[in-house]
């Protein structure tokens, strides 16, 4: 199969990031001065693999562009690519408050931990919709792949303005908190990557359809912030209970994301 210059740039790109991502992901499994961190570390390194393997994977050889599906060069290509980017999203989570570096690295902030590992899902699910469906251009998938990752930041930081979450994750390493971020961050990634799901029309298209199938973001948080105000620790109630005040918030989170996702169906191009 014939591969264009501006592909073969990705593929190189992917290359050169998969193997700086997985040169990482075993220097963080087995680096002896921070041996002490390998639990809070454990989430964050159990789930990129899953990630990678369980839903990227299967989800180009489902659902991409039948060109790709036919296409081992191909495969590889957006494969590579999609652990480049879950490596450099880990990099941009300190803009919203959490540092996979520093709060799990260097404080053995388990809390932090779960939270990132969350984020991977939700980042996963929109690099999975963002390569789902047919195209032109390797570079339609990379166009939606960043709309959909900016949005997703965008509600995190609006989420994070108004309830403040990241300050109980990395500051009072609230376990409890970790969980509710966790699954804020599963659910909006995976309404994001619905949102950039489908067949290639334009950038204004996707643009517009990235805006109104993502609307329910907003409802969301509506849940979100106030509940999050109410369970956030405090001097009294320094300690919250996982399962009450963690998993169930998650939970929630998540199956209001998915319950939009089902009621938008199948995207454009998937039967």
């Amino acid at each position: 199969m014939d591969i264009d210059d501006d592909e073969m740039l990705l593929l190189i790109v992917g290359f050169i990031g998969a193997v700086v991502s997985i040169g990482f992901q075993f220097k963080w499994w087995t680096d002896i001065p921070l041996g002490r961190t390998l639990k809070a570390r454990l989430p964050f390194l159990m789930v990129k693999p899953l990630c990678v393997t369980l839903m990227i994977i299967p989800a180009l050889l489902l659902w991409s562009d039948p060109e790709v599906k036919a296409s081992g060069v191909y495969l590889t290509l957006l494969t590579t690519n999609g652990l480049l980017w879950l490596f450099l999203w880990k990099k941009a989570t300190t803009l919203a408050g959490v540092s996979f570096d520093v709060d799990v690295q260097e404080n053995n902030n388990g809390a932090a931990g779960l939270a990132l590992a969350g984020g991977l899902i939700g980042v996963s699910f929109i690099y999975c919709g963002s390569n789902v469906g047919t195209g032109p251009s390797l570079w339609n998938n990379v166009f939606s792949v960043i709309v959909g990752t900016i949005g997703f930041f965008l509600w995190w930081m609006i989420f994070e303005a108004n309830a403040h979450i990241s300050r109980a994750v990395t500051e009072d390493r609230d376990p409890a908190a970790g969980l509710r971020l966790a699954g804020m961050l599963v659910a909006l990634g995976l309404i994001c990557g619905r949102a950039v799901a489908g067949n290639w029309e334009s950038p204004e298209a996707t643009l517009r359809d990235f805006i109104v199938d993502s609307w329910f973001c907003a409802a969301l948080l509506l849940v979100a912030i106030p509940w999050e105000r109410r369970l956030r620790p405090t001097p009294s109630a320094y300690a919250r209970d996982v399962l009450q005040c963690g998993f169930v918030p998650a939970f929630v989170y998540i199956v209001m994301a998915a319950g939009w996702v089902w009621h938008l169906g199948w995207w454009e191009g998937a039967r």
